[in-house]
């Protein structure tokens, strides 16, 4: 007869069993099936206990005590010998033999230990439900406290020579007495949940034949039994298994693809995440617990470790495993046995090798590396030390050592930022980066619906503040919350937009600044067919018309043309929150990506966003060779983000610049920049005349009405926007000096002979032959322009950047 194939946690009791353990609480799936696999014989899909009496009653007879509270004797011959053996002692205390085995818990237990005393008596017990033998201290009386004894002195106080195994099956160890479950003397095995190959086996295996699609069928169940896959009904539809996030049902299908069992997880990794049962209930729980939750369901041993906690595991029984599959492949090297955990992560990597790397018929792995980026972070191979080292190489060998490609182990590494994590372990082919998104307003709206809301007033229903939170962490909303609750203020539209800004400004660190325009398009003077254009625009966005939204818009022209000003009046009028760029570059490796990484993150998650950048030749010029790669990788990433055609309509970035010249071609096409506006000094006295009028209304500033504007407006001919700005604030200086609240003729005319324009005239008409160059359509551009070809444009730009040299 063949040995039967057993489930790795029946082969873990075996084994551990042979190595002198007695006792074991067996706890986790006990209520499923299980396959029985003894070749030739097909098949068998029996319960836990059946399982376990089968393979113990080919070594030796088996007793259980059946969930019902019936005693199941071993076959006829054994049973016979056991009793004889039994009767023995019996008859020398004077009892009569024994007919049938005792039903009463109590009257078994201490028959059992007689029979354990006798010499040659070697026989195992199965106690089907631990939880009513042996429940937790003061629950079931009286009685229940005499069983407990007889147990606790049938496993601390064996007779000598006894061959008993002992066997208690529960949920959990919770479901039992303490001093049961923490038992030194006790070994506890977990039954870890059907995963996939056993799921699919089920299926395979169903009454009816196996269902068309057998691995999404089994995909499908995942989170089930093996029980209800063999019910599955034989039109090959699942019942739906545990609901998950979209980021996690990617992990699961290209893990159970064979795409990727390397896994690093990254942006909104410090949130809460719903977790979804199969009962339809859902929790809102850190991503740590969902990872073990996520794996444990198919994995014998799942392994968490950061640097700080050192390695952990989210259920009894695990480390015991754990070791036992470390200490295999270290006897096979000829080394020493691990008996403690270390903390250190260039020790802890090579243990989470010989575990994820061990053979078949191992028990299956899933490891969790949290904050890896303190584990191999972002830096020069030169600059790191020895440990950073050998994990970058260690990590480097997982992604690309057959035996762990081969086998049917997971990795999960989780950072904050990709960008802090070494790009050689980042950039793998065998690596999948998957992003957690900040909540979209579904799930914010959930979040809050399933919230205590206690103690909180709120001035507005949930799927209004869903609405206004967006960008926030369901942990930064439960901050609100906890605020609000303890300040006893209301939650008012005005206080969150209060709080928001100040978090994610802080989140970013202040990386971005977020601007509340005062000003509309009716403060703009001039500038009308700019406005027009724009106009069209921020009515398609109020519309919802996003395929008539450009994904990206680039203000070019001279300095002083206003560009700034109308760009934040332009994100009053479209109604977009209207976020700036603040200096995100610095000098230490990888960590301008992770802020532009963390701005693009706190953008997709707020949508309907103007996100101006301004000075953009400066923060993103085209590459040198001179910052080790990093413009180029900005650059890179801008594009990836905007030429992702979701965002169109939601997030409108918006660059100004007056070298359009040293920003990356491609980075300008179409499709990225849809719409470039040229700016220009005004052309017009017209245009020059509205300008001072709308920074009057801007500044509140009065004019006597004996002044006229006519001779400012001709003196300045020339002049920028900002310009004429200041000829305006300069008067208005002159006569508050003179105590007046009206600015008079007088003060116009000293103003205009106080303030010296720009006198760089060549770069100034080199940057307006730019801008020229850039512009999207001819309409917007000065009559004096409209006619020129694309070859005379060149030539005007060659010939500028002759007379300008190096300036250029």
């Amino acid at each position: 007869m063949s040995d039967p194939l057993l489930p790795a946690w029946a082969d873990e009791l075996r084994a551990r069993f042979q190595a002198g353990t007695s006792a074991f609480l067996v706890h986790g799936a006990t209520d499923d099936l299980h396959p029985w696999e003894a070749p030739p014989a097909p098949t068998l899909w029996v319960e836990l206990t059946e399982l376990i009496r089968r393979f113990l009653s080919r070594t030796r007879p088996v007793i259980t005590l059946r969930r019902d509270g019936r005693v199941e004797p071993p076959p006829a011959p054994e049973d016979a010998r056991l009793r004889a053996l039994l009767d023995l002692r019996r008859r020398a205390r004077g009892l009569p033999p024994l007919e049938v085995w005792p039903e009463s818990p109590r009257e078994l237990l201490q028959t059992v230990r007689e029979l354990a005393a006798e010499r040659g008596a070697r026989f195992a017990l199965i106690i089907e439900d631990g939880a009513s033998v042996a429940p937790p201290a003061g629950q079931g009386g009286a009685e229940a406290d005499l069983i407990r004894g007889r147990l606790f002195d049938l496993l601390y106080d064996p007779a000598p020579g006894a061959d008993l195994a002992v066997i208690i099956c529960a949920s959990a160890p919770t479901a039992v007495d303490a001093r049961l479950a923490s038992a030194g003397r006790v070994g506890q095995i977990h039954v870890p949940r059907a995963d996939f190959r056993m799921l699919k086996a089920a299926l395979a295996a169903r009454p009816g034949g196996p269902p068309p699609d057998l691995d999404a069928a089994a995909t499908a169940l995942i989170g089930r039994t093996a029980r209800e896959a063999l019910a599955v009904p034989g039109t090959g539809q699942a019942p739906s298994g545990d609901i998950l996030p979209g980021w996690a049902q990617e992990v699961r299908e290209r893990y159970l693809s064979g795409e990727a069992g390397l896994f690093l997880i990254h942006g909104n990794v410090r949130d809460v995440v719903p977790w979804t049962g199969g009962d339809g209930q859902t929790t809102w729980i850190p991503l740590r617990e969902f990872l073990e939750r996520f794996l444990s369901r198919q994995k014998d041993v799942v392994a968490y470790y950061n640097v700080s906690e050192g390695i952990e595991f989210p259920v009894a029984g695990m480390q015991a495993r754990f070791l036992q599959a470390v200490n295999a492949a270290r006897k096979a090297r000829r080394e020493g046995p691990v008996e403690s955990l270390p903390r250190g992560a260039d020790a802890v990597l090579p243990l989470l090798e010989d575990l994820i790397t061990a053979p078949d018929g191992s028990p299956s792995a899933a490891v969790v590396l949290d904050y890896v980026e303190t584990i191999v972070p972002m830096a020069e191979v030169g600059f790191m030390g020895e440990g950073d080292k050998a994990n970058l190489v260690a990590l480097q060998r997982w992604s690309s050592d057959p035996a762990f490609l081969d086998s049917d182990n997971v990795v999960v590494l989780c950072a904050e930022h990709l960008a802090d994590v070494h790009r050689k372990v980042s950039s793998s082919p065998q690596l999948a980066a998957i992003q957690i998104p900040l909540p979209d307003e579904a799930a914010r709206l959930a979040w809050l619906q399933a919230a205590d809301l206690e103690g909180v007033k709120l001035e507005m229903d949930p799927g209004a503040l869903a609405k206004v939170t967006a960008g926030l962490t369901l942990v930064q909303i439960r901050s609100l919350f906890r605020r609000a609750a303890r300040s006893g203020e209301p939650i008012t539209f005005r206080t969150v937009s209060r709080r928001k800004k100040a978090i994610i400004e802080q989140e970013c660190h202040g990386l971005v600044e977020f601007v509340d325009p005062s000003h509309d398009f009716s403060h703009v003077g001039g500038m009308d067919r700019l406005k027009t254009d724009l106009m069209r625009v921020a009515k398609a966005i109020k519309s919802g018309q996003r395929a008539r939204v450009p994904m990206g818009v680039i203000f070019v022209g001279p300095m002083g043309t206003g560009k700034t000003f109308l760009a934040e009046a332009f994100a009053a009028e479209s109604g977009l929150t209207c976020i700036k760029f603040k200096n995100f570059r610095e000098k230490w490796v990888g960590s301008t990506e992770g802020n532009l990484e963390k701005i693009l993150q706190v953008v997709d998650g707020l949508g309907y966003v103007l996100l101006i950048i301004d000075e953009a030749d400066r923060s993103m010029g085209s590459a040198t060779d001179g910052d080790g790669g990093t413009s180029s990788r900005v650059i890179a990433r801008l594009k990836e983000f905007m030429s992702d055609t979701s965002h169109r309509g939601r997030v409108v970035i918006l660059m100004m610049t007056n070298r359009p010249d040293k920003l990356d071609a491609d980075l300008k096409r179409p499709g990225r920049f849809d719409l470039k506006i040229p700016f220009f000094f005004p052309e017009e006295p017209g245009e020059r005349r509205a300008v001072l009028e709308a920074v009057l209304r801007k500044n509140r500033l009065q004019i006597d009405e004996g002044a006229d504007l006519d001779g400012a407006v001709t003196a300045t001919a020339g002049y920028s926007a900002a310009e004429l700005e200041a000829v305006m604030l300069a008067a208005g200086a002159l006569a508050s000096d003179a105590e007046r609240e009206q600015i008079t003729a007088d003060d116009l005319t000293q103003a205009v002979r106080d303030v010296i324009p720009s006198r760089d005239t060549r770069m100034l008409e080199f940057m307006e032959m730019l801008a020229v160059f850039e512009s999207t359509t001819r309409r917007m551009l000065p009559e004096r322009y409209r006619g020129l070809g694309t070859d005379e444009v060149h030539a005007r730009l060659d010939a500028l950047r002759l007379q300008l040299g190096r300036r250029a």
